[in-house]
């Protein structure tokens, strides 16, 4: 306690009552001088009462040793930022500002005096007329409780060191501890820390306090009518409280003006005056005891009251905190702190907002950004308008996480347990795992995949089975080492899970302290908010002093880093979050199947940030797209929090090969791998793909239906095919999507069925004749066919017999065909067959013919006569008549067959 100075009287009536009561205590100090008298004078006081020698020595035997210490007054705690910069001072409710007695009016000492112990500076700490008089009443109720004398001292007694139960032994030890009091303090002390300790409901104790509250002003400032009316209050302070009951408050005020002017503090025209003014109670301040960063003040409260248990030095962790003086050092970045909740206050960055009927804004958001190297929380959002709302510390709240969880119980434990890589192939088809059937997003499946895809697409079925190869077990346990803590045992087993179907679902803060694991190449560091704690002498009590725990190999969270950096860019579901930050940066996203949550939990080496979005009910509807709005807020946060940071990018810690494989074995490529299936992914050493690519194989089909030849095919060729090795199930009533549905490399199967167009002949020909020409250079081929008239012909022709020669570029479409490529005396087989329109030809129809020998050649003509000696016999009519008949006949003959 501290010691108090008694102002200088300026008051009426003042300098009198100061001489009396000097008089008075003098008096009291010569005559109780021993501490023996004090003891005889209690056990008198009591036993006239009634209460009996030895239960009076008893009970004083029994009270609890006088502490001084017990009436210090509770000390403010401190919470400082990272850089040591004073943020916010917590109390527990108890809004207390002391004030010294020399700043008190003395008509507001008078006034409690009055109302509360008119002895007050006549008494040795407690009234033996009061004693009495209260003892008589008690004896004639039959009840030695039920009504009590306490002083002022005895009330400070009361409130310091006793409890406030109604038994006659703590009444009689608050007597004897209230004259030990009185025998170690002045009246002025005892009156200064009653005022400044006295509670005055609305959380106010102490009369500053109470005047600021109600009235709006100092202690000094009061008129006689509002202290009058704070005395008032102490007796009974939710009944007569101002604002709970101001009538009963007047009453109990005028009450408390009669008492003073009764006994000479005031006039009773003072009293009269004071009665009628006119009295204004201020409503209720509406704010919180911080300003702003409210949200992660909220979560420093939280764990420094968990350490302060866990320290065990305190009996009550609550009380030191609000009012044991604490320091508290955090990790909060103000203005990082003040990025995050601009973003998360930005009403572009949500659907419609609607104001819920409790008048909270819907939908809300919660983010947390941490170091992932430290530990240290630098920004803590949980939710829309804090300030106006007083809304929940969402980044706390359980929510379903889609498929945010996927990497964290099927992708990263199959890496680290060398069960699949990256590179490894899953097959997103329709799958039966027991009773359950898994869908993807938008009832659609896309066949063979690598393990990296499947991510980047957040693919649902092979993620199931991805979380099968593990087993629940493991991935369960990874990732509540990671730091999951929300698992219950009904999420045992199930493989939904693995797709967000938790039981309650997750934190926002948990998914933060998750994914900094993959941050940190594979090492956990807690999350914290606290770096030390003081005590009020400025001892160390607290330091944080984290464990890191390797829960993946550096490899692992290399690999799991690598596939989730895909997410952000290229086809990724997040991915304009890598241009738009401009930096490495790795994430996933989640939603649930109903829409009512959206997730992005993202990292950088520097930062990891948890993002979701959602309503607080799930009745109040769902957000299409939901984690576009975390991604738009997430590109807005990383992009201003890494902001004069030199780009880092994750380091490979070696020990890990790129290796080209084909993309729907995961094995090494082999001859009948298209192009477009060659590509290429990391492996850790020694888990390098060996084997060749063995789906991709080639096989004989016909060539117009794509089908196994059948025997009559008239056309075969040579295709590439991609053969599963698990063959896949169309889905049926069982899925909650359409029946029929196969995947999206369904095509690319080879047939099991054979060609059903190419499965009968035509019918043949008939009557085949093959004719030579008289020189033996031309066959002449003539058939008949009862077959349909469009039908169509092959002419084959053979000169063993054996092997036949295909004589015409185009089908035949009459029924004769002339071979002009013949020699003479050659013996010829031919064959004609019938084409329907398939092509199928019918059975050969045969013949052979051997060519005509040429004729034999002319002999030469006779020479002519010799001439006529006598020219005129012989001239005139052997040339006539040769060249009229000879000559001229001859000439005409031959142009007329060559012009035909």
């Amino acid at each position: 306690m501290a010691k108090a100075n008694q102002p200088e009287n300026n008051q009426k009536n003042g300098n009198d009552k100061k001489e009396k009561r000097s008089g008075r205590v003098l008096g009291r100090v010569f005559r109780f001088s021993s501490r023996t008298l004090f003891i005889l004078l209690l056990i008198s006081f009591f036993a006239a009462a009634g209460f009996g020698l030895n239960v009076v020595l008893s009970s004083i035997k029994e009270a609890p040793e006088f502490d001084p210490s017990r009436f210090e007054q509770p000390l403010t705690s401190y919470i400082y930022d990272y850089h040591g910069n004073e943020h916010v001072r917590l109390h527990d409710g108890h809004n207390r500002i002391e004030v010294p007695l020399n700043e008190m009016p003395l008509h507001l000492q008078n006034a409690f005096i009055a109302i509360e112990d008119e002895r007050f500076y006549d008494h040795i700490g407690i009234s033996p007329k009061d004693i009495a008089r209260a003892a008589y009443n008690n004896f004639r109720k039959q009840d030695l409780t039920d009504q009590g004398a306490s002083t002022i001292t005895q009330q400070l007694i009361r409130n310091g060191i006793i409890s406030r139960e109604k038994t006659y032994e703590r009444k009689m030890q608050e007597a004897w501890l209230a004259i030990t009091m009185e025998q170690q303090f002045s009246k002025e002390e005892i009156l200064e820390s009653y005022l400044n300790i006295i509670y005055f409901d609305s959380l106010n104790y102490g009369v500053e306090a109470a005047a600021n509250d109600y009235f709006g002003k100092s202690v000094g400032e009061l008129t006689i009518a509002e202290s009058a009316l704070l005395a008032g209050i102490p007796r009974n302070p939710s009944f007569y409280s101002p604002r709970r009951n101001f009538e009963e408050s007047k009453r109990r005020q005028e009450l408390v003006l009669s008492k003073m002017a009764e006994y000479g503090y005031i006039t009773p025209e003072e009293a009269d005056e004071a009665r009628r003014e006119e009295i204004q109670i201020l409503p209720p301040e509406q704010k919180t005891n911080f300003d702003y960063n409210p949200y992660f003040i909220d979560y420093v409260e939280q764990e420094a009251y968990k350490i302060l248990s866990e320290l065990d030095i305190y009996e009550d962790p609550a009380i030191a905190l609000n009012r044991g003086g604490l320091k508290i050092y955090t990790t909060l970045e103000p203005e990082i702190q003040e990025i995050v909740e601009n973003v998360l206050n930005d009403e572009k960055y949500y659907p419609r907002t609607v104001v819920d009927e409790n008048g909270k804004l819907q939908p809300q958001a919660a983010a947390v950004l941490a170091e992932p190297e430290t530990g240290h929380i630098k920004a803590l959002v949980g939710g829309r308008d804090y300030g106006l709302h007083n809304q929940d510390l969402r980044f706390l709240s359980e929510r379903q996480p889609g498929s945010a969880t996927k990497p964290v119980l099927a992708y990263a434990p199959a890496f680290e347990e060398k069960i699949l890589f990256p590179g490894s192939v899953l097959d997103d088809a329709p799958t039966v795992f027991g009773s359950y059937f898994p869908e993807n997003y938008g009832q659609t499946f896309m066949g063979l995949m690598s393990a990296r895809y499947a991510v980047v697409r957040s693919r649902n079925v092979p993620a199931v089975q991805a979380y099968q190869m593990v087993t629940p077990k493991v991935g369960m346990e990874y990732a509540e080492k990671m730091g999951i803590t929300t698992f219950r045992p009904q999420d045992e087993g199930g493989l939904a899970l693995v797709l967000g179907g938790f039981t309650t679902g997750v934190k926002p803060i948990d998914m933060a302290q998750v994914f900094s694991v993959f941050a940190n190449k594979g090492v956990k560091v807690p999350l914290t908010t606290i770096l030390r704690i003081e005590d009020s002498q400025g001892k160390e009590i607290y330091s944080f002093r984290p464990k890191p725990e390797v829960v993946l190999s550096e490899v692992t969270a290399f690999l799991i880093t690598d596939v989730l950096r895909d997410v952000t860019r290229g086809v990724g579901t997040a991915s304009r979050l890598s241009n738009a930050v401009g930096r490495p940066i790795a994430g996933k996203t989640g939603t649930t199947s109903d829409h009512k949550d959206g997730w992005l939990v993202s990292y950088t080496p520097d930062y990891v940030l948890s993002t979701w979005i959602g309503y607080d009910l799930l009745t109040m509807g769902s957000i299409d797209e939901a984690t576009k709005y975390c991604r738009q807020m997430s590109e807005v946060i990383m992009k201003q929090v890494h902001e004069g940071m030199p780009k880092r990018d994750f380091e490979s810690p070696g020990g890990i090969s790129r290796v080209t494989i084909c993309s729907k074995s995961g094995m090494r490529p082999g001859e009948y791998c298209p192009d477009e299936h060659i590509t290429s992914d990391l492996f850790p050493s020694g888990y390098e793909p060996k084997e060749t690519c063995e789906v991709h194989v080639t096989l004989e089909v016909c060539a117009e239906s794509g089908l196994l030849p059948a025997e009559y095919c008239p056309e075969i060729e040579v295709r590439h095919f991609l053969q599963r090795l698990v063959p896949y199930i169309p889905t049926d009533d069982n899925w909650r999507g359409p029946s029929g549905r196969v995947p999206g490399d369904a095509g690319m199967a080879p047939p099991t069925e054979t060609c059903d167009i190419h499965g009968e002949r035509p019918q043949a020909p008939v009557g085949l004749s093959l004719t030579s020409s008289k020189d033996g250079d031309q066959v002449q081929l003539r058939w008949n066919f009862g077959g349909p008239n469009d039908s169509r012909f092959n002419v084959y022709r053979s000169l063993d017999n054996e092997t036949f020669e295909l004589l015409n570029d185009k089908p035949v479409k009459s029924t004769n065909y002339k071979d002009n490529n013949v020699n003479p005396g050659t013996t010829y087989y031919y064959q004609v067959t019938s084409i329907n329109e398939h092509g199928v030809e019918s059975n050969p129809m045969q013949g052979s013919i051997t060519t005509n020998e040429p004729p034999p050649p002319e002999p030469d003509p006779e020479p002519d006569p010799e001439p006529d000696p006598d020219p005129d016999n012989g001239d005139d009519n052997g040339d006539d008549n040769g060249d009229d008949n000879g000559d001229d006949n001859g000439d005409d003959n031959r142009n007329n067959n060559s012009g035909r």
